[in-house]
């Protein structure tokens, strides 16, 4: 099982993404994510995308430097990060698959971005959205949650109700209910302990997690 790191195009913080990559087998940039790369000193094995946001200059360093480039039209149905996701599950088969750079002043960008956590598209890989504090991800059935006390869970049925959630290791403990898109009673509960699960029946889930410290 194999690990990725898909590089967008938003925020990152720079020490936490270089100590990502040392943890991973490959990294795939998404447009202009090759560029960040680039500035941090990472060589990605791919870039892919419509190539509207990444620099000639840099294109020609790191094809250089053994960077392979995907090309895709301008006009085309996927975003250049779900190209990228494709490829890194391409890539590694079964495994994980982490996405930074993800959230950002873009709404618009970061809803498409939390569409590709929809846990059904991907069979064998675990897609998460991660940043310094966060980590964003979709599941179905049961998900075990390690982290610090205090620290913030957060429950969304973004893809349809969720029936059934049942939680141990929370301040406000779920059990049994069915979790709506149009009311978000999972918003900001607590880990209470190092560890909580989260179970739901037949149904998905967004999980929202946020680490109150560094």
């Amino acid at each position: 099982m194999g690990k990725a790191v898909v590089v967008s195009g938003g925020e990152i913080e720079r020490d936490f993404l270089k100590e990502l990559v040392k943890t991973t087998d490959i990294v795939v940039g998404a447009d202009v994510g090759g560029e960040i790369c680039l500035k941090f000193g990472i060589i990605p094995d791919v870039v892919v995308g419509d190539m509207d946001s990444i620099v000639q200059r840099t294109r020609k360093v790191l094809s250089g430097m053994g960077c392979e480039f995907k090309e895709f039209p301008k006009s085309k149905d996927k975003t250049d990060t779900l190209l990228a996701v494709e490829e890194a599950v391409n890539r590694i088969g079964h495994g994980e698959i982490f996405v930074v750079g993800a959230l950002g002043k873009r709404i618009d960008h970061t809803l498409a971005n939390l569409e590709l956590l929809y846990p059904l598209r991907w069979e064998g890989v675990r897609v998460s959205i991660v940043d310094e504090k966060t980590r964003i991800f979709g599941f179905s059935g049961r998900c075990e949650i390690s982290g610090r006390r205090g620290d913030t869970l957060s429950l969304f049925a973004l893809w349809g109700p969720a029936k059934g959630v049942r939680s141990t290791g929370l301040k406000y403990p779920v059990g049994g209910i069915v979790f709506l898109p149009d009311f978000p009673i999972g918003v900001s509960n607590e880990l209470v302990s190092e560890e909580a699960s989260i179970e739901v029946d037949g149904s998905l889930l967004l999980v929202h997690y946020f680490s109150r410290q560094r």
